[in-house]
């Protein structure tokens, strides 16, 4: 038994020679592949898992990568948003208008209008009131109602004024237009009558507006145009004769509207800064029978920051009753708002 002993520990002595004693410094202790590989492992010098709570971002089927970070809107586009710039772009224009008129004529006629206009975006409203009256024609009452939209460079304008029926005379004006830049087209209507006599017209309108000098504003010509189909009639009295060789004369007389088959009117419009003139031109011919009336007006317009003062006078003559009239108009506005 002892020499058996002898001879294993004999064999064992130089196999344990053969390793390298800076090799044994560093081999690892537990001497199998597990271990080598967690020496290998870079992550093998973090703390141990278990020393460390759980991270719920942490993903198991792969490795854990950072979130990036959210940026800005606008700036993942490569575009910061300008400080500087309007929060509203868009926001439509809104402005309010009051118009004040005021006219008196040589055969005592008197008007006075009242205007109100207000502007939101592409539509306007207008709302008003006059009042007519003269020596031969007891004083009415009127309301105007209106309405504007705008569709691009053309806009629709339609306008009502009513006078409730008072002393036996009742009135109704409408208009229906449509204009652009330049030029406009109208509809127009009148209803109208006093103590059983009745007028009623229709007619239409034609408006245009151009600069004399295409390169300024300086100049603008205005030429307007309108043609009606007239019908008065009174109520047939047997036995009665007519009181009035001239119906015509005498309605108008009464209620202040005086028709007609035609009427051409051409201004010019000069600006001056804040002053502007407008002198003109027309031509008529009223409702009777070989009637013609001419007329030359003079217009001055002033502006004062967001007031602005008119000021018109007029005179006509009329064949073949050798008839001069004058008349005067005197108005103020006031704008506020957007232009």
């Amino acid at each position: 038994m002892l020499l058996l002993l002898t001879l294993l520990l004999a064999q064992a002595a130089p196999a344990t020679a053969l390793i390298d004693p800076a090799a044994a410094a560093t081999a690892p202790r537990a001497g199998t592949a597990a271990a080598a590989r967690e020496r290998d492992d870079p992550a093998h010098d973090r703390e141990p898992a278990g020393d460390l709570e759980e991270d719920p971002s942490r993903s198991e089927s792969g490795p854990e990568t950072d979130a990036p970070e959210a940026k800005p809107a606008g700036e993942e586009a490569g575009t910061a948003p300008d400080p500087s710039a309007p929060e509203h772009e868009d926001e439509e224009p809104h402005s309010l208008d009051t118009s004040l008129e005021s006219a008196a004529g040589r055969m005592g006629e008197r008007h006075v209008e009242l205007l109100v206009r207000a502007r939101s975006g592409e539509v306007t409203l207008v709302v008003g009131a006059e009042t007519l009256a003269s020596d031969r024609a007891p004083e009415r009452r009127a309301v105007i109602f209106g309405a504007e939209l705008a569709r691009g460079d053309l806009s629709w304008e339609a306008e009502l004024r009513t006078a409730p029926p008072a002393e036996g005379l009742s009135r109704t004006l409408a208009r229906l237009g449509l204009h652009g830049d330049f030029a406009g087209l109208s509809l127009l209507g009148r209803d109208e009558s006093l103590r059983g006599t009745r007028l009623r017209a229709a007619g239409l309108a034609l408006d245009l507006e151009r600069p004399i000098d295409p390169d300024s504003t300086a100049w603008k010509l205005s030429l307007s145009a309108s043609a009606w189909l007239t019908d008065l009639r009174a109520p047939a009295q047997p036995g009665v004769p007519r009181r009035s060789r001239d119906p015509w004369g005498a309605f108008g007389a009464a209620t202040l509207d005086w028709a007609q088959r035609w009427e051409l009117s051409v201004s010019a419009k000069r600006a001056l800064g804040a002053l502007s003139l407008a002198p003109g031109l027309g031509f008529a011919q009223p409702a009777q029978d070989g009637a013609y009336a001419a007329r030359a007006s003079l217009g001055l317009e002033a502006r004062l920051g967001p007031a602005r003062l008119s000021l018109s006078t007029a005179l006509a003559h009329l064949w073949p009753g050798d008839l001069w009239l004058v008349d005067a108009m005197l108005g103020i506005s006031w704008h506020v708002g957007d232009d």
